[in-house]
């Protein structure tokens, strides 16, 4: 807010501005990947409320599936708890969608008010995007079925500033773009590079939405 740090996240537990843990701040559920505490790539995200400047989700990414049970979780922080300092509510830790990959993003909608928070899963070519509003959160996403199917779950995930298009870069297979639909919440229209972008690491959009940038 206005450039101020108000807290911080790993997707595991989440601190105050002093950099303190907040006091139910801890076990957020994320990183959790091949059996034990590991960072996904994008582990976590942090979405304001649509017309609610106190209250905060937070989304933990788990990323690639294991036996200890990865996926996507969300909690609420409550800027009014704890002094101003910020405190995590009873809505801790909720599951939201199990099989993730490690890859997240963020948007707004077409109207500007709502966001978008596109995922996808494991072993699948499935994206799944919910959207956020004044309302809260949508729990049923929109799901689309195209591109090719992400057998790794090492990936990551970027959309345009203008929300009109996704870039994923899946590690083991090739880095895509698509056509996102910040009206339906619809991904489709997939573009693979060639010779194949493989192994990336990251990418972004160009501020004016007109180049792409692979790491």
């Amino acid at each position: 807010k206005n450039g101020n740090l108000l807290f911080y996240t790993d997707g595991e537990r989440v601190r105050n501005r002093n950099h303190k843990i907040m006091p139910n701040g801890d076990s957020l559920e994320a990183g959790k990947s091949f059996g034990v505490i590991h960072s996904s790539r994008q582990s976590s995200i942090v979405i304001p409320i649509p017309q609610d400047s106190n209250r905060y989700y937070i989304f933990s990414n788990s990323g690639i599936p294991t036996a200890g049970g990865a996926g996507l979780f969300y909690s609420i922080v409550d800027m009014r708890m704890d002094g101003g300092l910020g405190d995590v509510t009873s809505l801790k830790a909720i599951p939201l969608l199990n099989n993730t990959t490690e890859a997240m993003t963020a948007v707004k909608d077409r109207s500007g008010c709502g966001i978008w928070l596109i995922l996808h899963t494991w072993n699948t070519n499935h994206f799944y995007a919910y959207h956020i509003s004044d309302a809260g959160l949508d729990s049923v996403p929109v799901i689309s079925q195209t591109g090719v199917v992400d057998s790794d779950g090492r990936s990551v995930m970027k959309a345009s500033p203008n929300g009109t298009r996704i870039a994923m870069c899946e590690y083991l297979n090739n880095t895509q773009l698509f056509d996102f639909n910040n009206l339906s919440g619809a991904v489709s229209n997939p573009l693979s590079f060639f010779p194949p972008l493989t192994y990336a690491l990251a990418c972004s959009f160009s501020p004016d939405n007109s180049k792409l940038y692979v790491a």
